[in-house]
């Protein structure tokens, strides 16, 4: 069993939410809700769905026994008690980017990878925790290559360990002693191409009947292996299709409350390439709304999973930014909408843009803003300010001024600042916006005193495709108390 000076629940309640006036949460099946440090992986132990584990993007590591419960018990694995009654941290401090369980009644077992790109490649780090204490072990040294480490992952009969990294695979057949480049001969999950397998993912769905293992390779390909527990032989069926990437599969997952067995995601190596997911079996595939890289951040979501919050529909990920760093990210309608922000409701704001006029050069900026709400409970946007940003460059010595001609809260109490380099809207005190839908228009106008000409080619916020509503990464979302909770400044 878990070591009991190792346990510690951190669940976030309705009440310590209602201290700080933040909204409730959607569901306290995260470990904890915090603003600063996000979840960005999460896993299941293969033949023992209630073990699930959850990485975050300081490197924290979780584990419940009892995962699959709407509010679950949750114990760090990524520290120690120390013999001054503190804990020390046992593990990097970076973000998690993926984590292979190896499931057992009385001993927890996974090896962890950790994101490190400034540093260059990345971590591969085993955990055990059994009668015998908690340990972590640096596996990073003993794996062949210089590629990015992208994820691990563990074949479901034969222990293999597999890392996926950009430039290929690295393989373990002793449990992490040892890597070598090549895939062993009796390896159950190779794929009747040939290729080398890249990365695994095996069903937890707690259904003794189901053999499923899904397999994504280093040229792209995605193959369902049916009996890979049980034969080295399984039932080998290819699934993706020429129109998806060709190119190393970062990672690959099994959404286990899916009893059909039919719905997975996948990613590839390129930043630009996205999330693909399948929700029969291969037949189609949908690549997901990757809007939030405009504006500079580009990154590769290489950590999709599925979450197995029983009352949630969430992906979890992590992209590499501009400058190299590791930036967790989340989404709640399967990939349209991807946040930055923890699940709380108070911080499940999108926002949604269009501008009245198709001519980027006119003496009226026109922008249309409406805000989404994908949590369960209402959220009051009372003090909230939308942030709108023009140029690098500022608009220059004009003064400008902004007409409020409609709103759901009226437009006596909608005010706008203007700062040389953006816009601020500030909501009124009665400006809510109901569960799973969104605020009505808020429409304004801006000019200059001289009633000269912009130029809104050059301003981060304005997207001139935008003639109907249009998820806007570049125009900010700040709330009294969550800071900021949708969009970036990144150029």
């Amino acid at each position: 069993m878990i070591l009991s000076n190792l346990a510690r629940t951190l669940l976030c309640t309705a009440a310590a939410l209602a201290a700080t006036s933040l909204a409730a949460p959607i569901d306290t099946w995260e470990p904890f809700n915090t603003t600063v440090h996000q979840p960005s992986t999460v896993a299941q132990a293969t033949d023992f769905p209630d073990q699930v584990w959850m990485g975050y993007s300081n490197g924290n590591v979780y584990l419940s026994t009892n995962g699959r419960n709407a509010q679950p018990a949750w114990t760090r694995m990524d520290s120690a008690a120390d013999r001054y009654g503190g804990t020390i941290d046992i593990a990097p401090n970076e973000v998690v980017s993926s984590i292979a369980p190896v499931g057992s009644f009385d001993s927890y077992k996974a090896y962890v990878s950790f994101s490190n790109n400034m540093a260059g490649g990345g971590k591969v780090w085993a955990v055990n925790s059994s009668r015998s204490g908690l340990s972590w072990t640096d596996l990073t040294s003993r794996i062949p290559g210089s590629g990015t480490i992208l994820s691990v992952s563990v074949g479901p009969r034969s222990s293999i360990v597999y890392v996926a990294m950009s430039n290929g695979v690295a393989y373990s057949g002793d449990y992490g002693a040892t890597f070598r480049a090549g895939q062993a001969y009796n390896d159950p999950l190779t794929p009747p191409s040939g290729a080398v397998v890249s990365a695994t993912a095996d069903d937890a769905m707690n259904l003794l009947s189901v053999d499923l293992s899904l397999v994504g390779t280093t040229n792209g390909e995605i193959w369902l292996a049916n009996g890979a527990k049980r034969s080295f032989a399984p039932q080998w069926t290819k699934i993706s299709n020429a129109s998806m990437p060709q190119e190393v599969v970062a990672k690959v997952s099994i959404d286990s409350r899916d009893l059909t067995g039919k719905t997975f995601a996948v990613d590839f190596v390129s930043y630009n390439q996205g999330t693909w997911i399948t929700r029969d079996g291969g037949t189609t595939w949908a690549k997901t709304n990757e809007a939030m890289f405009q504006g500079g951040l580009k990154g590769v979501v290489h950590t999709t999973t599925f979450a197995v919050a029983p009352n949630a529909t969430t992906l979890y990920g992590a992209v590499i930014g501009r400058m190299g760093l590791s930036l967790p990210v989340r989404t709640d309608d399967n990939g349209t909408t991807w946040f930055t922000t923890t699940r709380s409701s108070g911080n499940n704001l999108a926002m949604d843009y269009k501008h009245k006029e198709g001519w980027p050069y006119g003496n009226q900026l026109m922008p249309v803003f409406r805000i989404k709400n994908l949590g369960s409970v209402p959220v009051s946007l009372a003090g909230s300010t939308i942030e709108y940003l023009f140029s690098p460059q500022g608009e220059g010595a004009a003064i400008l001024t902004w007409w409020c001609d409609w709103s759901p809260y009226g437009c006596n109490d909608v005010r706008a600042s203007f700062y040389p380099y953006n816009m601020t809207v500030t909501l009124p005190s009665n400006a809510i916006v109901a569960p799973e839908t969104v605020s009505g228009e808020i429409q304004g106008r801006v000019a200059k005193s001289d009633w000269s000409n912009f130029d809104q080619t050059k301003h981060f916020s304005y997207i001139q495709s935008a003639l109907d509503w249009t998820l806007n990464r570049r125009v900010l979302i700040h709330t009294p108390t969550g800071g900021i909770v949708w969009g970036t400044y990144s150029y």
